[in-house]
């Protein structure tokens, strides 16, 4: 779509030139200092620390603790890592593979393929822990 147009801006430009009898040299000379070629744009690898990134990878095991399954690692779950990084803090995914293993563990519950988890990390610091009190279930607190 780009380049479509360039292509139109370059003939209105060459239309323009030739109908007032100016150089196009000339006119093409004047564009580029209006509008000079954009900056680099860094990419994910360049500004994601690929030790994190490793780091991250290897706290979620490649098979289930409970099933002895395969939990589907690969390396376009790197990538969505690094992506993940740009908006979340390294220590704040560590700590969500964390707990979610051990819930799992303790519940004896399967745990998700990898891809699955990272597009659907739990958010842990949002979850509020209300105490088990023994006379106190949900039914009771609605009825309040």
């Amino acid at each position: 779509m780009e380049r479509k147009i360039d292509i139109v801006i370059y003939l209105l430009t060459r239309l323009i030139a030739e109908s007032e009898g100016i150089e196009i040299e000339t006119v093409f000379g004047d564009i580029n200092k209006l509008f000079p070629k954009p900056k680099k744009i860094m990419t994910v690898k360049e500004k994601v620390d690929s030790g994190a990134v490793d780091r991250i990878y290897a706290l979620y095991p490649t098979k289930c603790p409970v099933s002895q399954r395969a939990t589907g690692k690969s390396s376009t779950d790197k990538r969505k890592i690094e992506r993940l990084l740009l908006s979340r803090s390294e220590e704040d995914l560590t700590n969500a593979i964390k707990r979610y293993l051990e819930e799992s563990v303790k519940s004896q519950s399967y745990i998700k393929n990898f891809s699955t988890f990272l597009n659907n990390i739990p958010d842990y610091d949002s979850v509020l822990q209300m105490p088990q009190d023994e006379g106190v279930n949900a039914a009771s607190v609605i009825d309040w």
